[in-house]
C-alpha cells in the first residue's frame, strides 16, 4: 500500500481494514493490516491478523517468510524474545533460493537471533 510504503500508515490504513473487514479469507490483506497495525503501534491487533494471516494455508511460502518477519518485530516491540526468535528462525527457514528479504531486513533477522 501506497501509504504504508510513505510512512503514512494513517493514511493507508481505512483501506486495508474495509479491504480486511471485506475480505476476511484473504491473507495479503491481512498481512497489510497488521503491518499498518504495527506502524501506527497497536501490536495486539498487529499480532491478530498476523497470526490469522498465517493460520491461512494458501499463503506462499516467501509472503509467509515475510509474514514471519513482521510478527517477530512485533514480539519485539511487546518484550517476547523467546517467541521473536522462533518466529525469525520460521521465516529463514521458509525463505527460498529467491531473495525474500532486503540486506536490512537479513541484518535484523541475525541480530534479532544474535
Amino acid at each position: 500500500m501506497i501509504g504504508v510504503e510513505l510512512g503514512k500508515p494513517e493514511e493507508a490504513f481505512p483501506l486495508a481494514d474495509k479491504g480486511a473487514m471485506r475480505y476476511s479469507e484473504d491473507w495479503h490483506l491481512l498481512d497489510t493490516r497488521g503491518v499498518i497495525f504495527y506502524r501506527l503501534l497497536k501490536y495486539t491487533e498487529a499480532r491478530r491478523d498476523l497470526e490469522r494471516c498465517l493460520s491461512l494455508s494458501n499463503q506462499p511460502t516467501p509472503d509467509r517468510a515475510r509474514t514471519y518477519f513482521h510478527l517477530a518485530r512485533v514480539d519485539f516491540k511487546e518484550n517476547r524474545v523467546e517467541e521473536m526468535r522462533k518466529h525469525l528462525r520460521q521465516a529463514l527457514t521458509l525463505e527460498t533460493a529467491q531473495a525474500v528479504f532486503t540486506t536490512e531486513e537479513r541484518q535484523e533477522i541475525q541480530a534479532g537471533l544474535e
